[in-house]
């Protein structure tokens, strides 16, 4: 089985103190080249989101029949987005996914749920300092 490992990072949280947030770099296409962008682990994202401005410079177009959902966190807060298919990568493994494109540069890059699980287990190793992504067969 391929494992990909990627870092945690010790951060501060003003209630919790210490805690570990988890991190991958993902490759997103921009035409025939790839950029790798720095996301967070999201376990509980349903789907990954980007920024206005990542997607926009990715090359994504607001078209005629596209829809806006209001896509919400845990605290509720709605973001107005666009459901997009981008083309990605996880170190060598290329796969289409569904992303939110959000129309604020207010959220951070979270990857999600939506079709990542369907190519990998991921696991969550933070007294080792490493998130771990297995490629499913």
């Amino acid at each position: 089985m391929r494992k990909f490992k990627f870092h945690i990072e010790k951060e501060l949280s003003p209630i919790f103190g210490e805690i570990w947030r988890p991190y991958a770099t993902v490759e997103i296409a921009k035409e025939e080249e790839f950029i790798p962008y720095e996301t967070l682990v999201d376990s509980g994202a349903d789907i990954t989101l980007i920024t206005k401005l990542t997607g926009e410079y990715l090359g994504l177009k607001i078209e005629e029949d596209d829809k806006f959902h209001d896509l919400s966190g845990i605290a509720g807060e709605v973001v107005p987005s666009i459901i997009k298919k981008v083309r990605m990568k996880i170190e060598d493994v290329e796969f289409e996914a569904r992303v939110g494109w959000a129309m604020t540069e207010e959220v951070p890059l979270v990857l999600g749920r939506l079709d990542i699980l369907k190519k990998f287990d991921i696991e969550f190793k933070e007294e080792e300092g490493n998130v771990i992504f297995k490629l499913k067969q």
